[in-house]
């Protein structure tokens, strides 16, 4: 039975998306759909595989696998395919990486870490776009930085949230050197590869590659590079995401013209009109992050941001411009 042998481990909102779909195209490995099954985070999720689902309902991405289902991802692999996944939770996760090492001590993991301010700022518009009890309903950056204190007590989280811990954006989510540790613990310098978004952006081919040898896999093959989200964009209407979304995966009654336009329209021409439909009516361009906030968020990340170059041999301080910042911000 194939089995995962290397986990694209996060972060969110720092290209773990696109390495996941240029690593699939490698006829030497294979990624499980969905990208994300989460399942060595278990004390994320809000479905327990125990609790019996509608047959043909959607599964959360927070729904638990039993090990069976987990392992019946990976059956489409072809021989010596080498298997994976990216679940970027687990680097929030403090049981993961332990979790992962005990499944299997030699796999690979794979980490992306992005500049606070960017990261934040992306984090939070994609927060937005997701379901309140998954995401956010607080529009505005600064304010639900300003909320991190009182929703650690319970208080001024989105109706039904499920989980809390997703919104601690300058506590949890900023603590890199702590992502770090977690899997430097358990598993030997030699499997684990550190990236850096900027490093990533300016290069998808020589990241790439270089992912490609840290699996043992021809470093070569160059599959089809692309843009693969809409990151920087900001939600305008939740009801037009949900009709977008109904249309788009043949769900509720927009869902039954699904078919008919799928065999009347072309696969390419059916891609643009779907991104002209989110562009046009779902989405915005998002406003920049108020200095003031992002100065906030440096000063906050700075002791993280100087620890993980310390671990990753660069000099992040310099390299992110946070060489003025005071931690006294805060």
């Amino acid at each position: 039975m194939p089995r995962p042998s290397f986990f694209i481990a996060g972060h969110s909102k720092s290209g773990t998306t696109a390495l996941a779909r240029f690593l699939g195209q490698h006829p030497a490995l294979f990624l499980c759909s969905p990208k994300e099954p989460n399942y060595f985070c278990p004390s994320f999720w809000r479905v327990k595989p125990t609790d019996r689902r509608t047959e043909g309902a959607p599964r959360s991405a927070f729904e638990g696998w039993t090990e069976a289902e987990y392992l019946a991802l990976f059956d489409g692999a072809a021989p010596g395919q080498r298997c994976g996944e990216a679940s970027a939770a687990y680097l929030y996760s403090d049981e993961a990486a332990e979790r992962i090492h005990a499944f299997d001590p030699e796999a690979r993991i794979i980490m992306i870490f992005r500049e606070p301010v960017s990261f934040l700022r992306s984090y939070h518009l994609q927060l937005l776009k997701n379901a309140a009890a998954e995401g956010e309903t607080v529009r505005d950056l600064g304010e639900a930085i300003r909320l991190e204190p009182a929703r650690r007590r319970g208080e001024h989280l989105p109706e039904g949230c499920r989980l809390p811990e997703f919104l601690y954006y300058t506590t949890d989510r900023l603590a890199y050197d702590v992502h770090y540790d977690r899997f430097a613990a358990v598993f030997p310098e030699e499997q684990i590869l550190a990236l850096l978004y900027d490093d990533f952006r300016s290069d998808n081919a020589g990241t790439v590659r270089r992912v490609f040898s840290f699996l043992g896999v021809d470093p070569a093959f160059e599959p089809a590079f692309g843009e693969h989200n809409m990151g920087g964009r900001s939600l305008r209407s939740r009801r037009a995401q949900a009709w977008m979304h109904q249309l788009t995966m043949g769900r509720g009654p927009l869902g039954r013209v699904k078919p008919l336009v799928k065999a009347l329209v072309p696969p390419a021409l059916r891609r643009r009109a779907t991104r002209a439909g989110y562009e046009r009516f779902v989405y915005d361009e998002a406003p920049p992050v108020d200095p003031a906030v992002a100065a906030h968020i440096r000063a906050a990340a700075r002791p993280h941001v100087e620890a993980l170059g310390e671990r990753l041999g660069r000099d992040l301080i310099a390299e992110w411009g946070y060489a003025s910042v005071s931690e006294a911000a805060v």
